[in-house]
């Protein structure tokens, strides 16, 4: 799970064990109120999604790509319509929030 907090100027991110501290640079006009929860912003071309039916996952010591696939009707290709590039601790996180939400 992910929090975010705030002391005086400072906004930090906590997950797990970890936190990460961010300094904030407000517009005069423009302050939104850090509420515990992250605020994620979706594209509207992004906010339909797509479908992906195959999964590719390459990895080293230093990062994790995983590439999402759609199959194409008619032949035997793919289409890439996604890829990540994470470290090998988010990957982990990933894995875990998965497997979790996969059992329920």
């Amino acid at each position: 799970m992910i929090n975010k907090f705030q002391k005086g100027k400072h906004i930090y991110t906590k997950w797990g064990n970890k936190t990460e501290q961010v300094t904030v640079v407000r517009e005069k006009k423009k302050e939104e109120k850090v509420t515990g929860q992250l605020k994620v912003e979706v594209p509207e071309a992004m906010a339909g999604g797509v479908n992906a039916d195959l999964f590719a996952i390459h990895s080293n010591g230093d990062e994790f790509i995983i590439d999402s696939c759609k199959s194409m009707q008619g032949n035997r290709g793919v289409k890439l319509v996604s890829r990540v590039i994470t470290n090998p601790e988010h990957a982990k996180k990933f894995f875990h929030a998965l497997k979790k939400a996969i059992e329920g």
